[in-house]
């Protein structure tokens, strides 16, 4: 093998892993940029679900006054 197709070979099997070095590093990032609004996301549905709930119990004391107020 000359020196030439040699140095080509190499050239190719660097840009090769470069490239799939490239591809890794951008599936890793975007994993964990993924798992970062999964859980920003989870903290947004607790919250608003902690807001209903809180919404639901107001609305069934304002029913238990309402009942009370129409038993007596």
């Amino acid at each position: 093998m000359r020196k030439e197709e040699r140095f080509k070979l190499y050239l190719y099997l660097f840009f090769i892993l470069f490239i799939g070095f490239c591809v890794y590093s951008q599936l890793h990032s975007q994993s964990h940029f993924t798992e970062q609004m999964t859980t920003i996301n989870d903290n947004v549905l607790i919250s608003q679900f902690e807001k209903q709930i809180a919404r639901l119990e107001n609305l069934i004391r304002k029913l238990n006054n309402i009942q009370t107020t129409l038993n007596s």
